[in-house]
């Protein structure tokens, strides 16, 4: 790669930079208007599907609770039980952050908000192209495969860049600089999750998807810094972070383009 392809790629990131976050003002425009998240209630299927993910999460949080409780009735006096809620807010954000910071549980809350991904994108296409899209249950379900395929392939690529770009940095120096290259990264992974729903709508396959997400990659970061950001917020962010992506994403690749093959064979 040659000096002006650098300049190009530089200048096409900053360019789609700019254009997600100006498409994110019009989604949340978007979402007031159309209301996207109506009729989510309406596939037969959604009800045993949020059934089975709310056992899975209360196994988790009663687990997590046990454990709290336990801890508490192991007191034996005043000073011992603050230490103990002490220790505990510790851990948890300190476990919290370590979640977020390895990948492990974003990619998780992306892989269970599928059913609810799969919907936002289909009424905004819809809505966009006023044109029917297929919301069975077949359809839905190779959603849920695929994204389970991308969310796999991107926490290891996510891994090997986090340890490639901290022995580097290890190496050279400039210690400041890791957690904003690694923040960027988790983005781009998460903007990319979302951009290939949307490119799977039109039949395009993950290779085909990963070529296109790279050539709009600040389009992809910026859909993922805020959806990563709404996610960090307690109970509601995991699912205005998935909604407020989804329709950025949609709202963006049907402005660049009607058709994601037609930018593949450009």
């Amino acid at each position: 790669m040659n000096i002006d392809q650098i300049f190009k790629t530089i200048g096409d990131f900053i360019r789609d930079f700019i254009l997600g976050i100006r498409i994110h003002f019009e989604a949340v425009e978007f979402l007031k208007k159309h209301q996207v998240w109506r009729g989510f209630w309406k596939y037969k299927w959604v009800s045993s599907i949020l059934m089975v993910v709310g056992i899975l999460v209360g196994l988790v949080m009663f687990s997590i609770l046990a454990g709290w409780i336990s801890s508490l009735v192991r007191v034996q006096n005043a000073a011992q039980l603050g230490a103990n809620i002490k220790s505990m807010a510790g851990e948890i954000l300190e476990e919290g952050k370590g979640f977020f910071y390895l990948g492990s549980l974003k990619y998780v809350v992306l892989l269970l908000s599928e059913v609810l991904i799969f919907h936002v994108i289909r009424r905004t296409l819809e809505i966009l192209t006023d044109e029917p899209q297929d919301g069975s249950f077949k359809t839905f379900w190779e959603a849920q495969v695929r994204m389970f395929q991308i969310v796999i392939r991107s926490w290891v690529l996510e891994l090997i860049l986090t340890i490639f770009i901290s022995v580097i940095i290890g190496i050279i120096g400039f210690k400041f600089l890791k957690p904003i290259l690694i923040f960027g990264i988790q983005a781009f992974f998460i903007g990319f999750t979302f951009i290939d729903n949307y490119n799977e709508r039109y039949g395009v396959s993950i290779k085909e998807s990963v070529i296109i997400t790279k050539d709009y990659a600040g389009l992809a970061t910026v859909v993922g810094m805020v959806t990563y950001a709404l996610m960090m917020i307690p109970i509601i962010g995991v699912f205005i972070g998935p909604i407020i992506g989804a329709v950025a994403a949609a709202l963006a690749m049907h402005q660049l383009n009607a058709k994601p093959k037609e930018v593949a064979l450009t």
